[in-house]
């Protein structure tokens, strides 16, 4: 591999009479590859491997961070702020989501089940 016999190829193309250089057009080789794209799937992977993020919500030393409709940017509030607001049963849901994922086993009660008398 000797160095001395490869050609080497222009990038500027210098003239006396302007005084300053100019860039050859080197576009006209290169139309035979395309140029290299950045793929969108690392991107992605990224999100995924993130964890539980939900577009919008953000959890920063026990505060959440929302947007918030005529508010500028994100609104950071505690749990015990935001809670008042959301319905029990809602709530319920969510502590059952949150319980199954844990692997804690439910607990079955023993014993008849008793409903509401009827009248008659």
């Amino acid at each position: 591999m000797s160095h001395g016999s490869e050609e080497r190829k222009l990038l500027l193309n210098y003239s006396d009479t302007l005084e300053r250089a100019s860039l050859i057009d080197t576009d006209i080789e290169e139309d035979s590859m395309p140029r290299r794209r950045k793929s969108s799937r690392a991107g992605g992977r990224r999100r995924k491997l993130g964890g539980s993020k939900r577009k919008g919500v953000r959890v920063n030393k026990g505060r959440i961070g929302l947007r918030v409709a005529g508010y500028q940017g994100l609104q950071h509030l505690s749990a015990s702020e935001l809670i008042r607001y959301v319905p029990l049963s809602k709530l319920r849901v969510a502590a059952k989501k949150v319980l199954n994922r844990s692997g804690k086993k439910r607990t079955k009660r023993k014993g008849k089940k008793r409903g509401r008398k009827r009248k008659q």
